[in-house]
């Protein structure tokens, strides 16, 4: 009743943010640890105006969401001995323009620390409390300490809070930047959880650089009216949730036709393809021989008339499932033609190609 038009009301209320360089896009890309930030294409499409075309409604209420854990986080510093003021003041930050900080926190012996919150769903938590690094809140914090020197000048660290929306966690990343060597230091990361602080002394060189270079990347082509390669695939999640998925893919099919044949590649691939396909072949032989075994442990345990058994060091349950599935046939053609979502994605195959004695021609064998 309600539940059915919430998502649509908030989507209603969406305002589409006009592109502009400023702190909260910055997505410096970081090749010595793959990191390849916002995709420039999507930024592209964003400084050129295209219309959004893949529009999820629920992710108004996602982004509302964030700013209310904000300010209940906020409620409960303020709770503690620490200092926190400053909130959305804003700051100049030079090429990065202006942006608006979450606070200044001023711990028990005085010092100030840049506080930037965020709130973030349980999956994008999980990589980041096992190993992933939050690189774009990083790098927006260090914009945030470059324009906030101009009133703080000591000031060069950061604390960034981050929130499990669906477990209540934080975790901390303690971050210091200097801005003589434009070089971000990850000091430790703290978990609220078993409340462990581990150190970190990760340094990301040339951050600030790296992030206006793109910055500048993406203003070049809009003002050449060209798009650049994607830095993403269709399967990857940051093109699933792009606004711009629609338009981006949509002429993908003919681009890839475009593609060229018997493309002669560099020998240097030789060894990882291989690698690859005894790599198949081994998953293809333990899957028959994983199978194989089920089978004969399922069989032992009804000959022995058994549902749940022990073995000295195994406890064993033989249980049933239902599962189910959807006859096509008794759904009337119109119905199964709109519940159909027709999607694309790239398939690698890789055959073996055998010399003949001549060592002339080849041919393909699987």
């Amino acid at each position: 009743m309600i539940a059915e038009i919430l998502h649509k009301v908030a989507n209603f209320e969406r305002k589409s943010s006009p592109y502009r360089i400023r702190p909260s896009l910055a997505s410096p890309e970081i090749e010595e640890i793959g990191y390849k930030g916002r995709c420039k294409r999507q930024m592209v499409y964003h400084c050129l105006n295209f219309p959004v075309d893949n529009i999820n409604e629920r992710m108004q209420t996602v982004f509302d969401d964030s700013s209310f854990h904000e300010l209940l986080t906020y409620d409960l510093v303020r709770k503690t001995a620490f200092k926190l003021r400053d909130s959305q003041f804003k700051v100049n930050c030079g090429f990065f323009g202006f942006g608006s900080i979450d606070g200044i926190l001023t711990d028990l012996l005085g010092v100030d620390y840049l506080w930037e919150h965020k709130a973030i769903n349980h999956f994008s938590f999980l990589r980041l409390e096992k190993e992933e690094l939050p690189i774009d809140y990083v790098v927006q914090c260090c914009i945030y300490i470059l324009g906030l020197q101009e009133y703080l000048p000591t000031l060069d660290k950061a604390i960034l809070l981050i929130k499990n929306k669906n477990t209540a966690q934080y975790l901390e990343f303690l971050i210091q930047y200097d801005k003589s060597k434009d070089i971000a230091v990850l000091i430790h990361k703290l978990s609220s959880t078993d409340q462990k602080k581990i150190a970190l002394n990760i340094k990301l060189p040339n951050l600030l650089t790296r992030a206006k270079q793109k910055f500048e990347f993406v203003e070049q082509k809009a003002k050449e009216n060209t798009l650049p390669k994607r830095d993403y695939t269709i399967s990857d999640w940051q093109c699933q949730y792009c606004g711009y998925k629609n338009t981006c893919w949509q002429d993908y099919t003919t681009e890839f036709k475009q593609l060229g044949e018997n493309v002669e590649l560099n020998q240097a691939l030789e060894t990882q393809l291989g690698h690859l396909l005894e790599l198949k072949m081994h998953i293809k032989e333990m899957e028959k021989e994983k199978e194989a075994i089920e089978e004969m442990v399922k069989k032992t345990m009804k000959d022995n008339k058994a549902r749940m058994a022990t073995t000295p060091n195994y406890a064993l349950i033989l249980s049933l499932v239902k599962t189910q599935r959807i006859d096509k046939n008794k759904i009337a053609d119109d119905i199964l033609k709109q519940a159909t979502i027709e999607s694309i994605s790239e398939r690698l195959s890789i055959r073996k190609l055998k010399e003949v004695s001549n060592g002339t021609d080849r041919h393909n064998t699987n």
